[in-house]
């Protein structure tokens, strides 16, 4: 059985810099003049629990 898990991204924006972290299968990404701008790289699809959860890469059990 699969409990459930979360995952974050937390940015911090200053004037000078762009300062983004993630745990979990989420993404970051920043909008600019209508274009999608990826701040953050998606895990890839391997080490996982049945196929499903990946325990280091998820917040709680």
């Amino acid at each position: 059985m699969i409990k459930n898990v979360s995952t974050a991204v937390v940015s911090v924006v200053t004037p000078e810099k762009i300062i983004v972290s993630k745990c979990g299968d989420s993404r970051a990404v920043l909008c600019h003049n209508g274009v999608a701008i990826p701040l953050s790289v998606d895990h890839k699809d391997v080490a996982r629990v049945l196929g499903v959860l990946a325990m280091s890469r998820a917040i709680g059990e």
